[in-house]
């Protein structure tokens, strides 16, 4: 019997699947572009619902990391951006 990984499960394997090298070719990036890569398609197609709201969602919970940029949403793993958008970094910035 195939079992369907979780949303999130799906999402994680998604990122260390997709993720590109740099033109360059120096190094890997540590995330996705949703639209690009092809993740918000194949997202729909696997679980036949709306990848925006699903990864909105995971984002929310800390499961992965993720922003808006030019032409749809970047995503990624949070170990691998260890500070980003942490609270305590966010404010040492602020306050200094």
């Amino acid at each position: 019997m195939d079992t369907k990984l979780s949303e999130v499960e799906f999402t994680r394997k998604a990122v260390k699947a997709l993720r590109t090298m740099s033109k360059d070719g120096t190094r890997q990036y540590k995330g996705i572009h949703t639209v690009y890569s092809g993740f918000n398609m194949a997202f729909k197609t696997y679980f036949e619902k709306d990848p925006i709201e699903a990864v909105s969602a995971m984002v929310v919970a800390g499961d992965i990391i993720g922003h808006a940029c030019k032409g749809g949403y970047y995503i990624g793993l949070p170990e691998d951006n260890p500070n980003a958008k942490a609270p305590a970094v966010i404010i040492a910035k602020i306050l200094a």
